[in-house]
């Protein structure tokens, strides 16, 4: 009986007796067949444009291959036949030929493979109407339990920069446009970046893709992290409707933009539990050679004229008018659109704020109320003639309506100078319900009036007032250290002689914050020979411990305490316990100990120490050491007001 073969590799099938003598031979074949069929790579040089690939019975040929590449030099679009037709056959194709190639075994479908493309293919065996098809033009779905992970690699042994690590394309070679249809639609690669090395392998991701072209770079993710975008005109857009655009504009910058009616906005927010610094938008200028006058940053705002046309309306920007190292200044100036031409409107720098010659400040309903004329003259709630009066107003119950003061000493010009030609009043004051003083006065120095209608200087004393009333006080005066007169009062007389009634710096006292600029530093103090300040609480122990910070528990800035006091003591007793307890003192710090060393107890604490800030040792009541003068001379009254004209 004759052999048989199998259907889709031809290896031999002897029938039972046949063979005698040559079993070896026919297994060998077989066993070469099947290694082909297996794992077996054969290279098909290509010639012409056509190719058949057979698989013959009984022997070892090309259409055995598992891997087939294809080489050669066909002369255009080679079809390779696939024989017999009744064959099934699974092949991976590599095509390195240089053309592409069309695998076809029967009537049926077909499949091309570009040149430099890849693919897995396979013949249904159904005769004359046989059909090839590619697995990779379907889904393919890889699962595993801890994730699918697709290796693309290089077997170049030197990397060097711009080599193609791996590379995923996208095409449409069937497309039957043909031209720019089948070209490469898109892709991603990765591309090193320079030389490979033991430290180095820098590497960016090119993300490709085509519009009337083969596909090309639109945008790279660097090693270093940066995303580029390298065309000019590319517009970002984002939201579910691409409602907010980011655009390019070539050599000029970026414009955000949105789309129909919405208001363009641009938030810059943050998150913060403590105190830091909310958001910080920085617009910076590099330069070469820096040099006074050189612009900063520019906020423009631009709008349409009747005539379609952009005109700038307002400019916030800086200028540098010292770039030298640690003298640096700057200002900030405000520029808008006055009869076509930008004009400044305001400065700001560090010498403070400056309009134009001419400039005016005012409101909605006088926007001229302060005017600044071109001779350097203010003008309050006039025009340039200065006609209008000086109107000052405040209708709230915490703050002083108008306070003057003249800070140097040694100046002995008048603090209020009014000149009245005509026979009106000079100063008017009053006060509707009673309660206050009309007319205040203080003077810092001796030998000046202080205010009034009618007044006298009488050396050693702030000022004082005569009135034609029996029961109303002049005028509430004060000498410089505050130890003279409380009030003055009745006709040609004085009210009250006082040295008690207040006393600064012994008694309650509100003084400047050494150590905190723009605050006072208040407290209230004891009466006693030493100028002392008390500081007490209570506190739980933890392991028979316990510190208190007395800037942290008053609320003082830190320095405070040291900075107003010194010679602290320390007081300390047990209010839960028995057990004993003691105290030390340092810098700010009050330390507290038990003699049981896990005592829980609640501690009551004292702080007594004296006054020695500035103020204090300024006094008159004090020495040069800050330390109360506790005997004194008595105070001698006032010699009586000289008599009236």
């Amino acid at each position: 009986m004759a052999s048989t073969y199998t259907t889709n590799q031809g290896l031999e099938k002897p029938a039972t007796g046949d063979r005698s003598g040559t079993w070896g031979t026919m297994t060998n074949t077989n066993m070469d067949m099947l290694d082909r069929a297996i794992s077996g790579v054969g290279a098909l040089s290509l010639t012409g444009t056509t190719t058949t690939l057979t698989t013959s019975d009984g022997s070892a040929s090309d259409g055995n291959y598992k891997v087939l590449i294809l080489g050669g030099s066909p002369s255009g679009t080679n079809t390779i036949t696939l024989s017999p037709n009744d064959a099934d056959k699974l092949y991976f194709v590599v095509n390195a030929s240089g053309e592409s190639v069309i695998f076809s075994q029967g009537s049926g479908a077909n499949v091309t493979i570009a040149n430099g493309a890849a693919d897995i293919i396979y013949a249904d065996g159904a005769g004359a109407g046989a059909a090839v098809s590619s697995y990779l033009a379907n889904d393919f779905v890889f699962k595993t339990g801890d994730g699918v992970i697709l290796n693309l690699q290089t077997s170049d042994t030197t990397v060097t920069a711009s080599s193609v690590l791996g590379r995923l394309n996208f095409t449409a070679p069937n497309e039957g446009s043909g031209t720019d249809a089948i070209l490469l639609a898109a892709s991603i690669a990765a591309i090193s970046e320079g030389t490979f090395a033991a430290n180095n392998n820098a590497t960016k991701l090119s993300f490709m893709t085509g519009a009337s072209e083969a596909a090309s770079e639109k945008m790279s993710l660097s090693s270093g992290g940066n995303l580029t975008l390298p065309t000019d005109g590319v517009v970002i857009a984002t939201g579910a409707d691409s409602d907010v655009l980011l655009t390019h504009v070539a050599d000029t910058g970026l414009t955000m933009s949105v789309t129909g009616n919405n208001v363009a906005q641009l938030s810059v927010t943050t998150d913060k539990g403590t105190a830091a610094v909310g958001p910080v938008f920085n617009l910076t200028r590099y330069s070469a050679s820096p040099a006074a006058s050189d612009g900063g940053g520019i906020i423009q705002f631009l709008m349409e004229n009747d005539n379609d046309q952009l005109w700038t309306a307002a400019q916030i920007y800086s200028v540098a008018v010292d770039v030298a190292d640690g003298t640096e200044d700057g200002k900030l100036v405000i520029n808008t659109m006055k009869a076509g031409t930008s004009t400044t409107a305001l400065t700001i720098s560090d010498t403070g704020i400056q309009v134009p010659d001419g400039g005016t400040i005012g409101s909605a309903s006088d926007t001229d109320a302060i005017a600044i004329r071109s001779d350097g003259n203010i003008g309050i709630g006039a025009a340039a003639s200065d006609t209008k009066q000086v109107y000052v107003y405040d209708n709230t119950t915490t703050d002083q309506l108008l306070s003057l003061y003249q800070a140097n000493a040694g100046n002995g010009q008048a603090g209020i100078y009014l000149t009245h030609e005509g026979t009106g009043t000079g100063i008017y004051g009053q006060v509707n319900l009673g309660t206050g003083s009309a007319v205040y006065g203080y003077h810092n120095s001796s030998g000046s009036v202080g205010i009034g209608t009618r007044g006298y200087s009488v050396s050693g004393y702030g000022g004082y007032f005569a009135t034609g009333s029996a029961t109303y006080g002049g005028l509430i005066g004060f000498s410089e250290d505050g130890s003279e007169y409380a009030i003055l009062g009745y006709q040609n007389t004085y009210g009250v002689w006082t040295t008690s009634l207040t006393a600064t710096g012994t008694k309650s006292f509100q003084i400047p914050h050494g150590l905190r600029e723009g605050y006072d530093l208040v407290h209230s103090s004891i009466e006693g020979p030493l100028v002392d300040l008390i500081y007490r609480g209570s506190v739980d122990l933890v392991e028979g411990r316990a510190e208190i910070s007395i800037d942290t528990k008053f609320g003082f800035t830190p320095g405070t305490f040291e900075w107003l006091t010194k010679n602290p003591q320390t007081f300390t007793s047990n209010e839960t316990g028995w057990d004993a307890v003691k105290s030390s003192f340092s810098g700010d710090t009050i330390t507290i100990e038990c003699q049981n060393t896990s005592s829980t107890d609640t501690i009551s604490w004292m702080v007594v120490a004296e006054r020695d800030d500035p103020n204090i040792r300024a006094t008159s009541k004090t020495d040069s050491n800050g330390n109360l003068i506790v005997e004194c001379p008595s105070d001698v009254p006032p010699p009586p007001l000289p008599p009236e004209d």
